[in-house]
């Protein structure tokens, strides 16, 4: 579990996710979305380009993130991250350079 203060939202540019064993990881939002009712925040590390997915909520004026212990939901959340997100940058392109 991860509480992130200072007004953080899912506008911040970085957080620091502390895990159980007390190692620190810095890294950038890449974006967060709904999915079954859930609230999800996909983060980047910022020494390479791994994502790491999370549950998350709001408590007050901080974020809260928790691991998805469950493989299935896990499953599920990456495959429509990856599913959403990908699509959005493949499109941005998409005919910019039509005849």
């Amino acid at each position: 579990t991860h509480e992130h203060g200072d007004n953080c939202d899912e506008n911040c540019e970085t957080i620091t996710i502390t895990y159980d064993d007390g190692a620190d990881v810095e890294c950038s939002i890449v974006g967060t979305f709904d999915f079954e009712g859930k609230k999800y925040i996909a983060l980047s590390q910022t020494t390479d380009e791994e994502i790491l997915l999370f549950n998350c909520e709001e408590d007050g004026e901080e974020l809260v993130i928790n691991s998805i212990d469950d493989d299935d939901e896990y499953d599920k959340v990456a495959n429509e991250f990856f599913e959403n997100f990908s699509d959005e940058e493949d499109d941005e392109d998409e005919d910019f350079f039509e005849e």
